[in-house]
């Protein structure tokens, strides 16, 4: 039986990105490994999670990592970002999207329905610092 590479939109995404910006030489492919390898060991499957979703967390945190670690996204940006996420996500109701606006934060009030659900939840992985 052949499986998918990619058991979801956001794996593709992910890995695409990682390579392109390889191939744009933001950063070297043994650089690369050596991150993600240091990712993998920190950042174990949690309770529930499948194999491709904890491969692509592991994924997209190293390539935060890696581009934090060079200059190209400073840290607390990041950190800003996941702290609106996480913002957002507890402030949407249930089965409602979550919507995070670029500037100024508005984000939705609780209880006020913005749109339709449309798509999977959004998972938010901890960074860490390697």
């Amino acid at each position: 039986m052949e499986t998918a590479p990619f058991g979801a939109p956001w794996h593709a995404r992910v890995w695409g990105l990682a390579v392109h910006l390889h191939e744009t030489g933001l950063f070297s492919w043994p650089e690369w490994v050596n991150v993600f390898s240091r990712t993998v060991a920190a950042l174990p499957a949690e309770a529930g999670e499948c194999v491709n979703d904890t491969y692509y967390r592991q994924w997209a945190s190293a390539l935060e990592s890696l581009l934090s670690a060079n200059g190209y996204l400073p840290i607390e940006s990041l950190d800003a970002k996941h702290a609106a996420w996480t913002h957002a996500h507890l402030h949407t109701p249930h089965g409602m999207p979550v919507v995070l606006a670029e500037h100024g934060m508005n984000l939705p009030s609780e209880g006020a329905p913005t749109a339709p659900l449309r798509g999977v939840p959004i998972h938010i992985s901890p960074a860490i610092k390697v």
